[in-house]
């Protein structure tokens, strides 16, 4: 169906506006939704992280107390003191601790130790089993050391204690290893109302996995619901925390999260039953609307394992909610539900005036449209009407009417050539190709264009005069020993895969400007940019190549690097002036850390400044009266008066490069000679060992790091390569030793990557080692656990003499540290020998450490080095033993971290004995 003109260009332009404005309104009220939800988001996630970071601090003590009491525990031949022993320990950590309320160990033979603490500084004991074996529970209130006990007798509610001395809980416990938490309602001795209390319990057991008993420690939740409150008001929302079961544990809105059970079946005067309250049995709307939403979402709780964001109505209005399951230990949910008016208002007030804003621009463009197609259809209608006139063969055509649009008058003036100017454009593009060649010639740039084998199709005029063989019918591979192509300043061919027209028919956009061309034995340097011309397919079709003769400016090159020089040389002569001054002089020679000397051609020094610096000279003060060649190597001497010779000759600054030893000492030195007068030089020395030493050692980490990767890397691939062809699959044994092979050498990259990373670290101090008081029997108890294994592999017999002290250390690391030693002794130790770990006092405030083996020793020469990185006495043993050479170097960096020292003593063929020492006492204790 036909439309008329008029409709085509209102209607469209009308619908068109319509839709832009109404889309940017959506997407403007869509965007800051999404902007809005994310805000809100954020801000739950912080009041969730801050919560969560209170509360795992707050549950810290209470897990170490009960992992170091276990502990201790199993430390006496894995039998356990006495819990009468225990008792002290448990007495110190109350009065260390005063969030912890209480702590009890058990054993499955029903002996039992409980120490509380009450009000006005009082302990209640408890014990059974212990000094009597009469399986009855003794109760004793005394001071805060425990002294002055009587025996007190227990209330009837006493049973809601912590942890009442009954075996139950040793099923719970004994399904973990690493300790549970438990959230009690508690009545706890000393308090009149109920509280609610975290138990944490911690298994012990023996080195044959048998259930020796278990250890536990009671803390008092602060106020949740204060702390809440600090997050949220209120009248903003709701933040809450329920356990895995949906009880509630605290909410921001203050509701009592227990209640008071009292049972019928119960006698009379019995104490109340104390209940968490449901999430469903809360008080207020919206906590039970909020958990509803979760339950409708994931059927229960317990299915919700990672953090999500909601939206849900609740009293006619929209609320944003965030359910996050806590990290770590504690299977509780924390719940955040805050009105989306808290964040939507300023969205509103921005869509509203988007809403006019857009009302007023459709209107307005309405209104344009309308009179654009006014303005556009008139005269074209008028035209039409001339046309038809014309095809029906009409010989004068009506005048149109004026227009404003020049476009449309030229139009009618255009008609009538229209003819002429169809049969004309045939001829001009008969002559476009002439025209370009003829504007090719005319361009200043050697312009040649390539197909794709590389042959040149067409070469301007410049071109031409550039390469004076014109086109030849070489290929791409021909190229550079056709046209005499070579690399700049050298005698090599250029090579065709960098030829910038090789790049091109790439398909990449190439420059050069190391190129030269021999023409008559005459080098010509060039510069090249080359461009592909693509086809419809993407396929390149043509490389063009834009190149010319850059020989002036490699010239300019030449001079501007020859006034640099002059330029240099103009700085060294000013130096040497204002070195002439006296007080200027001095400052800035106090200023440079080299030896500076005047010298005549004879090599007599007239001034010589920043003496101490000099390493070579013997008697340095006879210095001013003998030749410097005097005391430098003759190989030394020759160089350096030949260069003094050369820069009174040339005037241009020389350099010398040398190496030199000294009383078994070896320096590398940096001489800058330097021509004042035509008698005499400045010699500027600079020690640069340092850096040389820098350099070595980078090199040879490298080589070591590529070496110790590329070892295991080749077997890897070797054993892979074999498994993967399948010559294998009949000999499972031998598939089998692959596989091991394979897993020895991937072990083997972990180790080493573990330990670069772990150097790194404490080198950057990106670890931060915290201390704290560890008994030395059982750091050193942990340490030789830990390589028994090697040891006894290794067939050799470890020994202990340890005095009974306390070390303020970070007891990971040093445990670390004493496996390190430990390991190295097996490793270098024969079968059958003898190892000893002892710790013996040093000073009054110092523990000495020491690993004595019975292995072949250290050289001297080597007691240093073997505590750098990737260092060992032979090169083998990392191949042989699995080593990495970093874990000296891992053990010196922890213990001087800790303030301590560390070092080896040895004898070769009869053993070595690795030292280190740590304080008792963190720094800056006052000692005692």
């Amino acid at each position: 169906m036909a439309i008329s003109l008029r409709t085509l260009l209102i209607v469209p332009f009308v619908l068109q506006v319509l839709g832009i404005t109404g889309l940017v309104g959506y997407v403007s009220y869509r965007s800051g939704q999404r902007a809005v939800q994310d805000m809100a988001r954020q801000l739950m996630v912080e009041m969730g992280q801050r919560v969560e970071a209170n509360l795992e601090t707050y549950l810290q003590v209470p897990k170490t107390l009960t992992r170091v009491n276990a502990q201790v525990m199993i430390t006496d031949q894995g039998q356990g003191p006495a819990l009468d022993r225990l008792e002290t320990d448990f007495l110190q950590q109350i009065q260390g601790f005063p969030e912890i309320i209480q702590l009890t160990m058990a054993t499955p033979a029903g002996s039992f130790l409980g120490v509380s603490r009450l009000g006005n500084d009082q302990t209640l004991i408890r014990h059974r089993n212990m000094t009597q074996r009469d399986h009855r529970l003794y109760h004793y209130q005394g001071d805060a050391n425990g002294q002055n006990r009587r025996p007190v007798a227990m209330r009837p509610e006493d049973h809601l204690s912590l942890d009442a001395p009954d075996p139950s809980g040793y099923l719970e416990a004994e399904s973990t290893t690493q300790g549970i938490w438990h959230l009690k309602v508690t009545l706890h001795p000393g308090h009149d109302h109920p509280l609610l209390a975290m138990v944490r319990s911690q298994p012990v057991y023996n080195r044959r996995g048998e259930l020796k008993g278990v250890s536990r420690a009671g803390v008092l939740l602060p106020d949740l619901s204060q702390v809440l409150q600090t997050v949220v008001h209120p009248r903003e929302g709701q933040v809450l925390l329920l356990d895995a079961n949906g009880a509630l544990v605290a909410t921001s809105t203050g509701e009592a999260v227990f209640f008071t059970e009292v049972a019928e079946d119960l006698p009379l005067h019995a104490p109340a039953q104390y209940r968490q309250l449901a999430w469903y049995q809360s008080d207020h709307a919206l906590t039970k609307a909020a958990v509803q939403e979760i339950v409708s979402q994931y059927d229960r709780l317990g299915n919700l394992k990672s953090p999500t964001f909601l939206t849900f109505w609740f009293e006619s209005q929209p609320y944003f909610l965030h359910a996050s399951p806590m990290d770590g230990e504690l299977d509780w949910l924390m719940v955040t539900a805050m009105p989306s008016r808290e964040f939507m208002a300023t969205l509103y007030a921005n869509f509203a005036r988007t809403l006019l804003f857009c009302a007023l621009a459709l209107i307005g463009s309405t209104g344009l449209g309308i009179w654009t197609a006014t303005v556009i259809t008139k005269p074209i209608l008028a035209l039409q009407q001339a046309t038809e006139s014309f095809a029906q063969g009409a010989t004068a055509l009506p005048p149109s009417p004026p227009s404003h649009i020049q476009e449309v008058n030229a139009l009618r003036q255009r008609f009538d050539e229209m003819v002429r100017q169809l049969m004309s454009s045939l001829q001009a593009l008969r002559h476009r190709e002439d025209t370009l060649a003829i504007f090719l010639d005319g361009v200043p740039v050697a312009i040649s264009v390539h197909d794709p084998d590389g042959r040149i199709l067409f070469l301007n005029h410049k071109g031409q005069q550039i390469l004076p063989m014109g086109i030849l019918s070489s290929d791409l591979t021909e190229l550079p020993q056709d046209y005499g192509l070579y690399l700049a300043g050298s005698q090599e061919r250029y090579p065709v895969e960098d030829l910038p027209v090789a790049q091109g028919l790439q398909g990449r956009a190439a420059y050069a400007d190391n190129l030269e061309i021999d023409i008559n034995g005459q080098r010509i340097p060039l510069e090249v940019h080359s461009i592909p011309v693509f086809d419809d397919q993407g396929q390149v079709r043509y490389c063009i190549a834009a190149f010319q003769d850059i020989t002036e400016r490699r010239q300019a090159e030449i001079l501007q690097a020859n006034y640099e020089r002059q330029l240099e040389q103009q700085v060294a002569e000013q130096t040497a002036s204002i070195a002439e001054g006296n007080a200027t002089k001095q400052a800035l020679i106090n200023a440079i850390p080299d030896l500076l000397m005047r010298l005549g051609r004879d090599g007599v020094p007239l001034e010589i400044y920043n003496l101490e610096t000099a390493n070579w000279m013997g008697d340095k003060g006879t210095a001013h009266l003998q030749s410097i060649y005097e005391g430098l190597p003759s190989t030394v001497a020759n160089q350096r008066q030949q260069l003094i010779d050369l820069a009174l000759t040339t005037g241009r600054i020389q350099r010398q490069e040398y190496e030199i030893t000294v009383a078994g000492q070896t320096y590398w030195e940096e001489a800058r000679i330097v021509p004042v007068t035509e008698d005499e030089v400045l010699v500027v020395v600079r020690d640069m060992s340092e850096r040389h030493r820098i350099d070595r050692l980078k090199d040879e980490f490298i080589a070591m790091v590529s070496h110790e990767l590329r070892t295991p890397l080749t077997a890897l691939r070797g054993a892979l390569g074999i498994l993967d062809s399948g010559v294998l699959h009949s000999r499972p044994d031998k598939a089998q030793h692959m596989l091991d092979m394979s897993l020895v050498n991937t072990d083997r990259l972990i180790r080493l990557v573990n330990d670069i990373l772990d150097l790194e670290r404490l080198a950057s101090g990106k670890v931060k080692l915290v201390q704290e008081p560890c008994q030395i029997a059982s750091l050193i108890h942990l340490a030789i656990e830990g390589v028994e294994s090697l040891a006894l592999a290794a067939k050799v017999f470890l020994h202990r003499d340890v005095i009974p002290a306390t070390v303020w250390v970070a007891p990971d690391a040093i445990v670390q540290t004493l496996v390190n030693l430990l390991s190295n002794a097996i490793k270098f130790s024969p079968a059958h020998s003898h190892i000893w770990l002892r710790a013996q006092w040093q000073s009054p405030h110092t523990v000495l450490f020491s690993v004595t083996d019975q292995g072949r020793g250290i050289p001297a020469d080597q007691h240093k080095a073997i505590f750098d990185r990737f260092q060992q006495v032979d090169v083998s043993d990392s191949r042989r033993g699995g080593g990495t050479g970093l874990g000296l170097a891992i053990c010196k960096s922890i213990i001087t971290q800790h303030g301590g020292n560390i070092w080896v003593e040895s004898v070769l063929g009869e053993g070595s004995t690795f030292y280190f020492t740590l304080p008792t006492r963190p720094d800056g204790e006052p000692h005692g």
